[in-house]
């Protein structure tokens, strides 16, 4: 995932909302699962 990846290099969420076109709401959703979960968001791995 490329927000992952984003945030691993040190982006906050409003980098990955320019960069990726999303809204505030899908940053913190995807910046609060990467937080719980750095290395299955990072690698796109889903855990189910």
């Amino acid at each position: 995932m490329r927000a992952g990846r984003m945030f691993a290099q040190g982006a906050c969420q409003v980098d990955v909302v320019k960069a990726l076109g999303v809204s505030a709401q899908t940053a913190l959703r995807w910046y609060r699962a990467w937080l719980e979960r750095p290395h299955t968001v990072l690698f796109g791995i889903d855990p189910k």
